[in-house]
This record gives structure tokens, C-alpha cells and sequence, in this order.
């Protein structure tokens, strides 16, 4: 694992705690119910209502080669919230991406150059609300 995603993980780690338990019943219950990332496969439906807040992050975050651009801007028109910032050197520059917490759809995501964006679905193994 690399620095940018230990930070990215403890940022959304922290924040996650924070969410009411009603708020996130309405993320995790797609987790059961709704379209699986994994075509045929239910071994991990209903994960996220089985697993505590951090196994769940530990399982769901990714790391997607995507322009941030593409995955993002979808998302950036919704309700937004900043959790936290990666501070860090990367490709002989500093770099503060924000750690985004997008709730209308119980997304994490941060990305990383212009070809990398890390996420963490609320959902998993189901895609998140509206996507």
C-alpha cells in the first residue's frame, strides 16, 4: 500500500465514524438490495450490513486509473463535503488533493495526478446511490 492511500484511508476511516447510524443504513442497505459490482456472484452482497464501519472501508476503497476529471465532475455539481486534505510529495511536486465525501451517493474519493482517483463506496459491493 502506498502513502497517498494509508492517508486516504485514515481520512475516511475517521470520518466515517461520524456518520449517524440511520444515515448509514440508508448506504449500506443498497449493499443488499442493490445492482452488484460482481455479475453473478452474491458472496459479497449484504457485506456492508455484515461488517463494522472499518472493515467495510478496509474492503470497498479502490484505486481506479481514471482522469479525475471523468470521475469526479459527476460528482461535484452534488452536495459536497471536504473530510480532510493528503498533504505529500509526488512525482517530484507537492501535492494537497482533497478527500471528498460526496452524500447523496455515500462516495469517498481523492485523486492523485492526472490519472488516478481513490474511492471508497458506502454501497459495496453495490454501486452507490445515482450512479
Amino acid at each position: 500500500m502506498d502513502k497517498f492511500s494509508e492517508i486516504f484511508l485514515s481520512i475516511v476511516l475517521k470520518h466515517v465514524e461520524t456518520i449517524p447510524e440511520d444515515e448509514y443504513q440508508k448506504y449500506t442497505q443498497l449493499s443488499e438490495h442493490g445492482e452488484s459490482v460482481y455479475p453473478n456472484n452474491d458472496a459479497w452482497r449484504g457485506f456492508a450490513c455484515r461488517a463494522t464501519r472499518r472493515e467495510l472501508i478496509e474492503q470497498a476503497w479502490s484505486v481506479n486509473a481514471i482522469k479525475p476529471g471523468d470521475y469526479l465532475n459527476g460528482f461535484l455539481n452534488d452536495k459536497t463535503v471536504i473530510v480532510g486534505h493528503i498533504e505529500m510529495e509526488y512525482e517530484n511536486s507537492k501535492s494537497s488533493a482533497p478527500v471528498y465525501f460526496f452524500p447523496d451517493g455515500g462516495i469517498y474519493a481523492a485523486a492523485l495526478g492526472n490519472d488516478r482517483v481513490y474511492d471508497a463506496w458506502l454501497s459495496w459491493p453495490c454501486y452507490p446511490h445515482g450512479w
